[in-house]
């Protein structure tokens, strides 16, 4: 399991260790060439495009509903293609954030910008 040291103990001079969701290497060399999220009838569309495809190995689609903790929603494997497509059919009313992370071959991994959605339930 892969530990971050961010905070401090009370009264302590070293940092302690907390578990954090995803054991990744350095951000790569990939980057987004664009995300978009969009309603899709009650669903939210996530689409995004790589500028290195040959590179990547998976996709992590992730959503939040304050843009600050953010839940795996699905992993995709890469296929060599420049763009990608996901329809998150357990999108819920309201607000929520969208963001994709794609790790790479060599293990390391870059992350898109996030993106607000409200979607409202229609009657």
């Amino acid at each position: 399991m892969l530990f971050a040291s961010v905070h401090y103990s009370k009264g302590e001079n070293r940092p302690v260790p907390f578990p954090v969701s995803h054991s990744f290497k350095a951000v790569a060399d990939q980057s987004f060439a664009f995300i978009r999220v969009h309603r899709m009838a009650d669903d939210a569309s996530v689409n995004w495009g790589i500028t290195n495809p040959l590179e990547a190995a998976y996709f992590v689609i992730e959503r939040s509903e304050d843009g600050s903790y953010f839940q795996t929603v699905t992993e995709m494997q890469a296929t060599g293609a420049a763009s990608f497509r996901y329809r998150d059919a357990s999108a819920v009313p309201g607000f929520s954030y969208y963001r994709v992370l794609c790790v790479n071959r060599d293990g390391s991994v870059s992350q898109s910008e996030t993106i607000e959605l409200r979607i409202v339930k229609r009657k």
